[in-house]
């Protein structure tokens, strides 16, 4: 692996057990002219969204990269995870567990986990197949497990309550099958509670904002993800936006309130984004400058990943981007956690 090449590689693996991971070891064959060597894993739930990304740095031993995660991380018993690691610098050879051991540069009573698969992305566009069809190797990879050790990130951050907890507010984007199943796997890695997750299809703000007059949902990290939906005003907007921010407030006066931008493709449907997306998201934008909210910026992590959308009808939902959208999310509740 290498930056020059797309090409990623994928652990997936069954807990068996409720386990505390703070950091991940991930071991490779980079001598010579790969001095320069560095890579990243990125921890998720299998065909869910990502937990974490994490830059794997060199340890004093040769062939040892090390990745410290920045809260510990609850993986869930009967959960299949999946661990993908790609070349950020220079050159990365990958080797499965028993070629490790030929080349005694891993020790020999290492053993392959059970009910675990190792699967190659030769062309990075997610097209994974077996490292070696029929046999199932395992990466040379481990967790620490417990508490944080003592070599491990100075001044770790505590969760902001002994068991804090998210409410989710949108609109069909964050509905389906097994979004809200995949989210809930996601906050629960890290010690984080569901209170509650309200769907509604093409829901407007002044709609949420009504629906608020009955029942306000309670929680540390309150998301709102209503943006594209009625054909209102820059101003109107802002004063639905406000309103909805006071109702929440009311109720939740000590809560992290994140307001999700949006996306919309630009192939078809630019009048969804010149009259939609580009002013409502200036508003957001305002709104986190002044502090009312924070704003999770979806629209720029969207864009450069257009190559796994599939245009919808109305420009506003894209086949796959489930995962990335809960993903973006769960990355803004890490960083609230980290506060």
């Amino acid at each position: 692996m290498s930056p020059e090449s797309p090409a990623r590689i994928r652990q997936n693996f069954l807990v068996s057990a409720d386990t505390t991971v703070t950091s991940l070891h991930f071991a490779s064959d980079h001598e010579g002219t790969s001095a320069d060597a560095a890579v990243t894993a990125t921890l998720s739930v299998a065909n869910g969204p990502e937990l974490v990304t994490v830059p794997l740095t060199r340890t004093a031993s040769e062939h040892w990269f090390r990745a410290d995660f920045p809260l510990p991380l609850t993986l869930t018993a009967g959960q299949t995870y999946s661990v993908v690691v790609a070349s950020s610098a220079g050159t990365v050879y990958v080797r499965p567990l028993y070629e490790a051991q030929h080349n005694d540069w891993i020790s020999s009573d290492q053993s392959d986990w059970a009910n675990t698969t190792i699967e190659l992305d030769p062309s990075g566009t997610g097209e994974w197949e077996p490292y070696v069809p029929g046999i199932p190797h395992d990466l040379s990879l481990y967790f620490t497990t417990g508490d944080i050790d003592p070599g491990g990130v100075e001044n770790a951050a505590a969760p902001i309550a002994d068991e804090p907890s998210v409410a989710l507010i949108g609109d069909s984007l964050i509905s389906g099958p097994d979004f809200e199943e995949q989210f809930s796997v996601a906050l629960a890695s890290r010690g984080v509670s569901l209170a509650d997750l309200q769907s509604v299809s093409g829901q407007t703000v002044a709609q949420l904002s009504a629906s608020l007059d009955e029942s306000v949902p309670v929680a540390d990290v309150i998301v709102v993800a209503n943006t594209i939906n009625g054909e209102v005003t820059e101003a109107e907007f802002e004063t639905q936006v406000r309103e909805v921010v006071a109702k929440i407030r009311a109720v939740n006066p000590d809560a992290a309130l994140y307001w999700v931008n949006a996306f919309a493709t630009t192939l078809k449907y630019d009048y969804i984004v010149d009259e939609r997306v580009t002013p409502r998201n200036a508003v957001l934008k305002k709104l986190d400058d002044e502090g009312v909210l924070r704003s999770i910026d979806w629209a720029s992590v969207a864009a450069p990943n257009t190559q796994i959308f599939t245009e919808s009808n109305d420009g506003v939902h894209f086949f796959g981007s489930q995962q990335l959208y809960a993903s973006t999310i769960v990355a803004a509740i890490d960083a609230e956690l980290a506060r």
